[in-house]
């Protein structure tokens, strides 16, 4: 089996557009940041050493003689501080610009951090120093890679093809963020005008001295002084029995002279809606501005190879000569461009047709033939690409590559989100295409049997541990309405069997899994695609048929992290799709009871009723 890349038509290849090379994609991705640039170790100190500060902030202080007011502040403070932690990962320009004012604001102002020790302020400063710094130093390398690409492109420059310049970018976002501004306003005028009323009703109320009882389901109870009648008032404060209080009364109205007006619903509100909508907002403008860029003036490109995975929505970019996909480079989202006004109006025509039938008789026929599509989509492969824009982290780029569902069209495509360059545990975890992987495996008569490993066992031993430990918690003290909790449990069972003795094995006749409850078998003819949905392996079959799926096999995240990059799920993954698209891979013996294994799930739920039985009968 190979798999070499699928060329691009030289009439799609702008003329002498030149190979962006192994060597040239190494030097830029040692321009990459280095771990302690990370933003996410930024974003840990920044929380810390907000926290730090929040909690040595003296309480605020409200008497009669000096009672508290209402601002907006805290509220502009707090989401500032939330949005920079957001936008020091997602938009380090951005961040560049809000980090600096956004601590000072914070540290100086009275409503925030401006009460703190010296100590604790001090360190949100060096935090807040230390983000900038390696915002600083992701900034200047972006510019270094940028320069490396263009130096590998050559002098030429190119326009983009035609599809790619009416692309517009963040449109989605724009309209979504726009949205949840709007309803931060509306949080705002309503907050507000709760606050007016709420002064309005206290400068005409009649001031009452009281002594504090207590607190009760309906709030402060309170004896007012001298008639030594009762009343409920709404506090915030920490008051105690025996205090005196003053209280505002204006008909049935009421609230404490010394605190502010409760305007909390409304201030949650505007939280609600103006953190995302900043957000997105302002993630559509910077992209719709990078995007623009790309559109607005000629532009480097190089010929590169790109790849899609079943399992991932991401395009990972090769240098030209990778020619087995061995060495991800850079890696993105992206978003087809729109189609000729010709294909669009035949596609409305289409979408026509199909809401015609679902209205009618062919609802069945027409969801059938969409499903039967996707499952007849071709695996992805290698391609050849020409990349627009020189690439950086964080960079807007673009390509045109072969595609389609048959890969015999030209697409191109806009990314969707920022280019990200791919750390190195993630090439050598990705490292082992089908291709090499195919070339390792030698063909054998035995059937090939994978089984549970050590991390899956353990969290299985975790889960049988949790159930153990929650029928003792809801049978030890007898009957109880929170038996019914044990409803859950058939669930947990199935997980819990399945992490502890999950099975795989490919013999002559096809693939055999043992789960928690049952043996599936899938012929190898009947096998549409094997895919990783998080921890859940999934063995589809066209048709009506049941797919086979075992959850969990592993978690390929973590297996990278703690094993020096390399994946045991992931090569599983890879050894059974070797197998399906090359059948000289696969065994030549079938089979037997004993290597397939025995579900464990039925002989767990036995061992948890006699773990039931015994607490309910043990004195």
């Amino acid at each position: 089996m190979t798999e070499q890349p699928l060329p691009l038509p030289a009439e799609h290849r702008p003329h002498g557009v030149r190979e962006w090379r192994s060597a040239d994609a190494r030097e830029w991705l040692a321009a990459a940041p280095g771990r302690w640039a990370r933003p996410q170790w930024a974003a840990l100190a920044l929380i810390a050493t907000y926290a730090w500060a929040f909690v040595d902030s003296p309480e605020p202080v409200c008497t009669d003689s000096a009672p508290c007011q209402f601002d907006w502040w805290p509220v502009v403070f707090f989401g500032f501080a939330v949005l920079q932690l957001y936008w020091l990962v997602r938009q380090p320009v951005v961040a560049l610009w809000v980090v600096p004012p956004t601590a000072a604001a914070n540290l100086l102002h009275g409503d925030a951090l401006g009460t703190a020790s010296d100590v604790s302020r001090l360190a949100v400063t060096a935090a807040a120093g230390f983000a900038v710094v390696g915002l600083l130093y992701r900034l200047e390398l972006a510019r270094r890679q940028r320069h490396l690409a263009m130096r590998a492109a050559g002098d030429a420059r190119y326009t983009l093809p035609p599809r790619l310049v009416p692309f517009t970018r963040g449109r989605i976002s724009l309209v979504f963020g726009v949205g949840c501004l709007a309803l931060a306003a509306f949080g705002l005028w309503r907050g507000s005008a709760v606050v007016a009323e709420d002064e309005s009703r206290a400068a005409a109320a009649t001031r009452v001295e009281a002594e504090v009882l207590g607190y009760r389901e309906n709030g402060l109870a309170v004896t007012l002084l001298p008639e030594g009648r009762r009343h409920h008032v709404d506090a915030f404060g920490d008051h105690r029995k025996g205090d005196r209080v003053t209280v505002l009364i204006d008909g049935d109205w009421s609230r404490l002279a010394a605190e502010p007006p409760d305007a909390g619903a409304w201030e949650a509100l505007v939280l609600v809606g103006g953190l995302p909508g900043l957000a997105f907002v302002v993630n559509a403008l910077v992209g719709r501005r990078r995007a623009a860029r790309l559109r607005s003036l000629p532009v480097p490109a190089l010929r590169v190879l790109i790849k899609e995975k079943d399992d991932d929505p991401r395009v990972w970019v090769y240098a030209h000569d990778d020619r087995h996909g061995t060495t991800p480079v850079l890696t993105f989202h992206s978003l087809p461009t729109d189609e000729d006004e010709d294909e669009e109006d035949e596609e409305e025509e289409d979408a026509d047709e199909r809401e015609r039938a679902l209205d009618g008789e062919g609802a069945e026929s027409v969801v059938e033939s969409v499903l039967g599509a996707m499952r007849d989509q071709t695996p992805p492969v290698l391609r050849e690409a020409v990349l627009y824009g020189p690439p950086s982290v964080g960079a807007e780029v673009a390509f045109t590559a072969v595609g389609g569902r048959d890969l015999d069209e030209i697409v191109t495509e806009c990314s969707a989100t920022p280019v990200r360059a791919v750390e190195r545990r993630e090439r050598r975890g990705r490292s082992r295409s089908l291709a090499r992987l195919a070339l390792d495996l030698e063909p054998t008569a035995a059937p090939r049997v994978w089984s549970a490993g050590g991390w899956t066992r353990l969290v299985g031993l975790a889960l049988g541990a949790f159930q153990a430990a929650g029928i003792w918690a809801l049978l030890s003290d007898g009957f109880s309405w929170q038996w019914f909790l044990l409803l859950g449990l058939p669930a947990l069972i199935g997980t819990t069997a399945t992490a502890l003795n999950w099975r795989i094995v490919a013999d002559r006749t096809g693939l055999w899994t043992t789960g928690g409850w049952r043996i599936h078998h899938v012929p190898w003819e009947r096998i549409s695609s094997i895919h990783l949905n998080g921890s859940t392996l999934e063995i589809t079959q066209p048709g009506d048929e049941d797919d086979a799926a075992l959850e969990p096999v592993g978690w390929p995240a973590l297996e990278r992290r703690l094993g020096g990059g390399e994946s045991d799920t992931e090569r599983l993954l890879a050894e059974l799709r070797a197998m399906y698209h090359d059948p000289s891979l696969r065994p030549a013996d079938e089979s037997t009871p004993a290597q397939r294994g025995t579900p464990l799930g039925p002989l767990f739920t036995l061992l948890l009723l006699v773990w039931a039985v015994t607490v309910l009968v043990l004195p």
